[in-house]
């Protein structure tokens, strides 16, 4: 258990290096600087231990349960306060930089899937395709971190398959929903799934919420009821900028992990161009990647040729000439899709 290195990193800290433990950083009076949700306990502001803590971003005072400054991305949520802390949840939630809050739980699972592809990108049997495509959600992940966007990731036992959705909580918060069914280690031979769900549903529904934040993917304004994790949800419904292609590049994402399940083939069920196979719902949707700068004339083409109900029928030629952006600008508020606009 001997120290190998103690070298000074910033007074007054010091950094102890153990052989065969994790880092531990402490003060030089020995105190471990660190507390709630893993912030930097500095004691100095208040004299009163564990009262206040410091992140990238702003303090916290402890003993009021809120931030001492006001939230730097207070313009993405205008109807919360700029003070409130970690969504007023510190239980459930948290807040590590000091500028968005999320569930501990999706914490986690963001760690698990940035564990998992490096591991890909770190294993000599991967192929140079599979490190190119983990190396893109290693910054996919930080992009949607970033992202001023609420981002839930939930492992539930009552689902019936995994899917990416929109949310609207009592707030009137939108929250992007990943959800995977929990799949125990070992029960899926070929799909390894040592945190209690399959990698590849996984790593393909975040990358379904990366397109959303990118304007790939929009949603309706209308919802309905719904269950996730058993609690009852209000859910959006897809809007009219999902296509094959945004489908296409989350099975190309799976596909990291499970060889088996999206495989390559010759199906007659195939996406032609990758030779995915897949249901055959995909079939007659053309290989097209729809965004807000779309015309709307051949957004509601694609939706017809795949047999999905047209969300914006009925538009008179110049709306048909309109971008998909520009056309929802001439709606009700109430009435348009939600979508991120790429400025």
């Amino acid at each position: 258990m001997g120290c190998l290195s103690l070298e000074h990193i910033k007074t007054p800290t010091l950094k102890v290096v153990h052989s065969n433990s994790a880092t531990i950083e402490k003060s030089s009076a020995g105190v471990y600087r660190y507390g709630l949700n893993g912030m930097e306990n500095i004691d100095e502001l208040t004299s009163v231990s564990r009262a206040a803590y410091i992140t990238k971003f702003r303090l916290m005072d402890a003993r009021l349960g809120k931030w001492l400054a006001v939230d730097p991305k207070a313009k993405a949520r205008p109807w919360e306060s700029t003070y409130m802390m970690m969504g007023d949840n510190p239980i459930k939630m948290v807040d590590p930089d000091g500028d968005k809050w999320m569930d501990k739980a999706t914490k986690t699972r963001a760690k698990e899937m940035k564990k998992a592809f490096k591991g890909v990108i770190k294993n000599n049997n991967s192929t140079t395709a599979d490190k190119s495509e983990a190396k893109k959600a290693l910054k996919e992940l930080k992009d949607l971190k970033r992202s001023d966007e609420l981002v839930r990731i939930t492992v539930d036992p009552t689902a019936g398959g995994a899917y990416f959705g929109m949310t609207v909580d009592a707030n009137n918060n939108n929250i992007l929903e990943v959800v995977v069914p929990a799949t125990p280690a070992g029960s899926n031979p070929g799909s390894p799934s040592p945190d209690g769900y399959l990698q590849r549903s996984m790593a393909h529904e975040l990358k379904h919420a990366h397109q959303y934040i990118k304007g790939k993917i929009s949603f309706s304004p209308n919802t309905f009821a719904t269950t996730i994790n058993g609690q009852p949800v209000r859910m959006r419904g897809v809007g009219s900028l999902y296509d094959k292609e945004d489908e296409v590049e989350a099975m190309r994402r799976g596909y990291v992990f499970d060889k088996t399940f999206w495989r390559f083939g010759s199906a007659p069920n195939r996406i032609t161009d990758n030779s995915f196979i897949v249901r055959g719902i995909y079939l007659t949707q053309p290989m097209i990647q729809l965004s807000e700068n779309t015309q709307m004339g051949k957004i509601n083409r694609s939706r017809a040729n795949s047999g999905a109900f047209i969300a914006n029928g009925g538009l008179t030629a110049p709306q048909n000439q309109m971008t998909f952006h520009n056309y929802q600008q001439t709606l009700p508020v109430a009435n348009r899709e939600i979508y991120i606009h790429q400025r």
